[in-house]
């Protein structure tokens, strides 16, 4: 078992697990530029742990004091901040992460409290129990950025093992959905996908380009396939057109 996990904001997972699924080991979404991430704790062992963690693909601004991480939030334009509770739930600094036309997405780190859980997700954040595993921690964070961005959401449909490629790697598609499709990498083949690649599906003849948005190895499964989740970004209307169409008549798996 697991000593670590992570308390999601309603409706936040429902949009990656209904639309593109979610599971135990994935990387932070693809978002162009590094984000850039405020780590607002107080501890600098774990400031320093948690930023070695988030500078391989993001921009991580260490704050261990309230004043320094009010100052850096209000002055650094942070797609996303990681706090201490002590942090995190400061009235100030709450607000802070709340003003302004668009929220900052917030992830807080705490020890096992059901209070302080509720409310984390009553506030909209993630929260992550120590001691801070990190895949889960990266998870908790990739989530929190997808779930800030303004996704149309649709019904996610399974399809089963749909032959398909992904840059001329045979893959498997689980499940589809309008806005993106969740997929099955093959034993033997190549572990990840760039972040963008092209879609090819020979039942519709047509390609899709999408944007990785997270790669997990289930560990349900004893072999070394790998899952990979992406968004469609960037199609001209008449592929978007078909592959809707795709998703609407394709046989569903139950």
């Amino acid at each position: 078992m697991c000593a670590f996990r992570t308390v999601a904001p309603p409706g936040a997972v429902l949009l990656i697990s209904a639309t593109y699924g979610w599971h135990s080991a994935c990387t932070v979404p693809d978002m162009g530029p590094r984000p850039r991430v405020v780590v607002a704790c107080p501890d600098l062992v774990e400031s320093e742990v948690i930023s070695e963690w988030l500078s391989e693909e993001h921009e991580p601004v260490p704050a261990r004091l309230l004043p320094s991480a009010l100052h850096q939030v209000q002055t650094r334009q942070a797609h996303l901040v990681v706090a201490d509770a002590r942090i995190a739930f400061d009235d100030t600094f709450l607000s802070t992460c709340r003003g302004g036309g668009a929220p900052t997405p917030l992830v807080v780190i705490g020890d096992s409290n059901p209070s302080a859980e509720a409310a984390a997700q009553r506030r909209g954040a993630f929260y992550v129990v120590r001691p801070v595993d990190r895949e889960m921690l990266l998870c908790s964070v990739g989530m929190a950025l997808v779930d800030a961005r303004p996704v149309r959401r649709s019904p996610r449909i399974t399809v089963g093992r749909l032959e398909a490629t992904a840059d001329g790697i045979p893959v498997a598609l689980l499940d589809v959905a309008n806005e993106g499709v969740r997929l099955e990498i093959p034993r033997g083949e190549r572990s990840t996908l760039p972040p963008f690649f092209t879609v090819r599906v020979p039942m519709i003849g047509v390609s899709i380009a999408v944007q990785r948005i997270w790669v997990s190895t289930p560990g349900h499964l004893s072999s070394a396939q790998t899952w990979c989740g992406g968004a469609l970004v960037g199609n001209p209307a008449h592929r978007e057109q078909k592959w809707r169409k795709f998703v609407e008549m394709v046989p569903r798996s139950h």
